[in-house]
């Protein structure tokens, strides 16, 4: 990296914050990736691509995968003394994208349970569930991601999964439950529906989600804001 490279990236990471701020997320991704060309190395602009990134997605292309990947990238080129902070802060961004990016998808579940669009909810929500577990594995007690978890599975498990699905998330919502009363000791989470004896979908526990996932969208932004 030359000098003149060298001074270009502050120009690029000005301009990239600039248009991520204005919701310019294209134009924002356009920036860090040339910040990036310029110094793979930048732990920040890997930081903004991936949750500009996260904000592109749309229901018939979710880009948290680019998030999650940004995002650890973000976090391997942190300082040594700045590694954990980074951490803490890719999961709060990423809860957030993750919680948004479900309420894309939710209608989807709607269907029948044999219709593309449910099999294509079921198998896109498992796969926001295993984003979460890596943004556990990056911050342990992230209350956003943990809260999640449990809120997505639940929701995936009422809506009826097959049965290798229903036992990982099941796994992953309990993992979530013991971790989250560990600190939080009266936390009570959402009910999982009885679906035995042909039981359909449990009303109290869909409002369980809403309102879940709800609080768990305005806890994230409160984060970003502060």
């Amino acid at each position: 990296m030359d000098s003149q490279d060298n001074r270009n990236i502050p120009n690029l990471m000005g301009m990239a914050g600039t248009a991520e701020r204005a919701g310019n997320f294209e134009e924002a991704v356009s920036y860090y990736n040339r910040a990036l060309e310029v110094d793979p190395q930048n732990s920040a602009a890997w930081l903004g691509k991936g949750r500009s990134a996260g904000w592109l997605s749309t229901r018939a292309r979710l880009r948290v995968s680019e998030t999650i990947v940004a995002f650890g990238h973000a976090i391997a080129t942190a300082t040594d003394s700045d590694k954990q902070v980074v951490a803490d802060r890719a999961a709060i961004d990423a809860a957030s994208i993750i919680s948004a990016a479900y309420a894309l998808i939710k209608p989807q579940g709607n269907g029948r349970q044999a219709s593309p669009d449910r099999e294509d909810y079921v198998r896109t929500g498992t796969t926001l569930t295993d984003d979460l577990a890596e943004v556990v594995r990056w911050s342990p007690t992230n209350p956003a991601a943990l809260d999640l978890i449990v809120f997505i599975a639940t929701d995936l498990l009422n809506a009826g999964v097959p049965p290798d699905l229903a036992a990982v998330l099941t796994a992953r919502r309990n993992q979530a439950i013991v971790a989250i009363t560990a600190s939080r000791p009266a936390y009570s989470p959402p009910p999982v529906a009885d679906r035995t004896a042909g039981k359909d979908f449990d009303a109290d526990a869909t409002g369980y989600i809403v309102v879940g996932l709800v609080v768990i969208l305005v806890a994230c932004i409160a984060f970003i804001v502060m």
